[in-house]
């Protein structure tokens, strides 16, 4: 998966010039930035508009299961957790 790696290569940036962050707030961040960019495209794509077909199927199945990815990544960086 590419979150942890992007995560992590982000806060090894932040070290590098010298503005370590908590790991939690920035994967909080992450996680919200997330919800905001992409959370309600992954459920309405443009293509529910389409006959269905098994490509729907499937980019409906993939665009699911970013939104699951999204919505625990949310709850496992809840600050009130």
């Amino acid at each position: 998966m590419l979150a942890p790696a992007c995560l992590s290569a982000y806060l090894d940036g932040l070290q590098d010039v010298g503005r370590p962050i908590s790991p939690a707030l920035v994967r909080r961040g992450f996680a919200i930035s997330m919800a905001f960019q992409s959370g309600l495209s992954a459920l309405f794509p443009r293509e529910l508009d389409e006959p269905v077909t098994s490509n729907l199927r499937a980019l409906i199945h993939a665009r699911a299961g970013m939104a699951r990815f999204i919505v625990d990544e949310l709850a496992a960086t809840s600050l009130h957790a």
